[in-house]
């Protein structure tokens, strides 16, 4: 299994599911990892089908997560509790 190493979530002020339109998971990667406030993203199995790791400040999550809401592919967007 292949880990997120400690030092990754450095500067990880949330961490957000993606609900994605099937077969749209390598362009959702792509296009919202290119958005400012955005250091990683990952397919995912389960829940959420992108997980996406932001690095800003508390009040610009807001502004980013309805960026994100208009990403093509994007169905959903949910922020998940994150303690660093």
């Amino acid at each position: 299994m292949n880990m997120v190493d400690r030092a990754s979530y450095e500067g990880v002020t949330a961490i957000v599911g993606l609900k994605i339109v099937p077969g749209m998971e390598d362009t959702v990667c792509n296009e919202s990892g290119s958005l400012a406030g955005i250091s990683h993203t990952f397919k995912s199995f389960g829940s959420f089908d992108v997980i996406v790791f932001l690095t800003l400040d508390h009040s610009d999550v807001p502004a980013l997560l309805k960026r994100l809401k208009k990403v093509e592919g994007v169905l959903d967007v949910h922020p998940l509790k994150f303690v660093p």
